[in-house]
């Protein structure tokens, strides 16, 4: 709820989550989170065993697929992901310095 009241001005609704297996591997790479759906109903996998830290920075990166998805049909991780990023960045990180 933080991350989307503070990210997404409360736009996304709640997803769905369920933890994967620790080092599930989507070939070739071990994944920490990710997600599925559309039509604002999505699912979030989050890895066990992460830290804190890695599970906020993993939801919030998952929840920024989810508000691309639904605002511009996006999918990837180019420069519409890295501009939401830099946003992430400034809203979670430079508050806390």
């Amino acid at each position: 709820k933080y991350i989307n009241r503070e990210l997404f001005d409360d736009e996304l609704d709640m997803p769905k989550f369920f933890f994967i297996p620790k080092n599930q591997k989507v070939y070739p790479f071990e994944i920490e989170g990710y997600c599925l759906g559309s039509d604002r109903q999505y699912i979030v996998g989050l890895s066990k065993g992460l830290t804190k830290q890695n599970y906020f920075d993993t939801l919030a990166h998952e929840m920024m697929h989810m508000h691309l998805i639904e605002t511009k049909g996006y999918e990837g991780h180019g420069k519409p992901f890295l501009k939401l990023c830099e946003k992430g960045i400034e809203t979670f990180y430079y508050k806390m310095l």
